[in-house]
């Protein structure tokens, strides 16, 4: 079920808003990890079939760290849940243990965009959302994080909007 966590959790007047993705970059450094281990594991068998087999294992131990690494980073893109809900931000992760964040929207105080220079050519980058107290949120390789942090700040004064108009219930019946 692509939002499992989301639906045992959400309350009742609760519906996504958005779903944040992560960067296609993640996706092309795995393959490329990928690409790199079988590169090295095809120069470890060819230097074995020509006689310089003493250096096969060097290789070999290369192509391994750099499929444990694209294993590792596709992984990360594949089993990664970024959502924007009327009520709150949920960042789940994780393949066999599972690992959930989640910053309701009353509790956020800022939205910030941190990229690198080469962040802000393939137009990706970091959101830091702060809430109150200690509780940050810090979601990583995000694609589009301008529009990312519109549709957050949107969502925001929508939510303090609804907040409002609800106080102002209360406040007229009570």
């Amino acid at each position: 079920m692509p939002h499992d966590t989301f639906d045992q959790t959400r309350a009742q007047n609760e519906h996504i808003v958005f779903s944040l993705q992560p960067h296609w970059l993640q996706l092309a450094s795995a393959s490329a990890n990928a690409l790199l281990g079988i590169l090295f594991a095809s120069t470890g068998l060819a230097l074995h079939l020509f006689d310089l087999a003493i250096l096969s294992p060097f290789f070999y131990v290369i192509a391994l760290a750099f499929e444990t690494r694209a294993t590792y980073l596709g992984v990360l893109v594949f089993n990664q849940e970024i959502l924007l809900s009327n009520q709150r931000i949920s960042h789940k992760t994780g393949l066999i243990n599972r690992n959930t964040e989640e910053l309701r929207l009353s509790a956020i105080e800022t939205v910030e965009i941190r990229q690198s220079i080469l962040q802000r050519l393939f137009n990706s980058g970091d959101l830091h959302i702060t809430g109150r107290g200690s509780s940050d949120l810090y979601l990583r390789n995000i694609s589009n994080p301008l529009h990312a942090k519109q549709i957050i700040e949107t969502q925001l004064e929508a939510f303090e909007q609804s907040s409002d108009a609800h106080t102002r219930y209360r406040s007229t019946t009570g």
